[in-house]
């Protein structure tokens, strides 16, 4: 008898925890869009930070060394940068970066589909060359609900960038 109840009580603890995690994964795209907006604008509001730009998109952008005489970077331009990605929050671990001077630029042409996920496409134009920042990528145009190895479904990126050349 108790070991029926306990095989039971077992089965409810893992439908429970199973049910919890879907109702995060249930949420529509406009609603998963308007959710991570908020938790960019809540971290944005509690580092302090007020100049940055929004894109229609949803990626945010702040500049932090800006190079107004530049033009912006447009469709169709080679960017060579250096990044260093992270979560929210968790600024002292990053999950992907090539800062260190021995590697090699990351580099990509501004536009082209497939070589970036679709928030760097958006915010990248928000830069000019010469430029430091960081963007702030909602879900939706990072790795959204699926994920990936490295980077949890549903997950908000930042990347602090600088733009090093620009052709």
């Amino acid at each position: 008898m108790r070991k029926t109840f306990w095989i039971i009580a077992g089965l409810m603890a893992v439908l429970a925890t199973q049910a919890c995690q879907r109702v995060e994964v249930a949420l529509t795209t406009d609603e998963r869009a308007v959710n991570d907006d908020q938790k960019i604008r809540d971290y944005l509001a509690a580092k302090g930070v007020v100049n940055y730009a929004r894109s229609n998109a949803g990626t945010y952008v702040v500049i932090d060394s800006a190079q107004p005489a530049a033009p912006l970077i447009r469709n169709g331009q080679f960017v060579f940068l250096r990044y260093r990605g992270y979560f929210p929050g968790t600024e002292a671990t990053a999950f992907d970066s090539n800062t260190v001077a021995t590697q090699p630029l990351f580099s990509f042409i501004v536009g082209q589909s497939g070589l970036v996920i679709n928030g760097w496409q958006d915010a990248i134009k928000y830069f000019r060359p010469g430029e430091r920042g960081r963007m702030f990528i909602p879900s939706g145009l990072a790795y959204g609900a699926t994920g990936n190895a490295r980077i949890p479904a549903n997950q908000i990126l930042v990347f602090d960038i600088k733009i090093l050349r620009v052709q």
